[in-house]
């Protein structure tokens, strides 16, 4: 039963994961890094999957071996939150600390997005 439930989370993380994609303020890599760690405990055949999977697999790849991320990844990462921090905001303008929250949160993820290694498209960590 505890297997199936890791399963489960795994399955509900890589969702949340491939949302992130599309919904900025949702953490991809931190979803995916969590969905990785999940299938590690309840299935070694699908941690094996999420790793090797074509487009979600040398992201994780690349970030747990500390190889870094592509100049494109950065900067889409870097446009996409300050646009949608910039937008919830201007909407909860009138509740003082929300601004002042997501100012300092995208700080902290600009931060740490701009000190990971950048990758070259060729340097990728490719699992064919």
């Amino acid at each position: 039963m505890k297997k199936k439930l890791y399963i489960i989370a795994g399955f509900i993380s890589v969702a949340l994961g491939v949302a992130g994609i599309f919904l900025p303020l949702l953490p991809t890599t931190a979803f995916l890094l969590l969905a990785a760690w999940l299938f590690s405990k309840g299935s070694p055949k699908y941690r094996q999957w999420l790793l090797n999977h074509k487009y979600l697999g040398p992201h994780i790849k690349n970030y747990t071996e500390k190889r870094g991320i592509t100049r494109k990844a950065k900067l889409r990462t870097i446009a996409t939150l300050w646009i949608t921090l910039t937008i919830s905001a201007v909407l909860f303008w009138s509740i003082w600390y929300i601004p002042l929250i997501l100012l300092v949160v995208g700080i902290g993820v600009s931060w740490h997005v701009l000190s990971l290694k950048t990758v070259r498209n060729d340097e990728k960590h490719n699992p064919d």
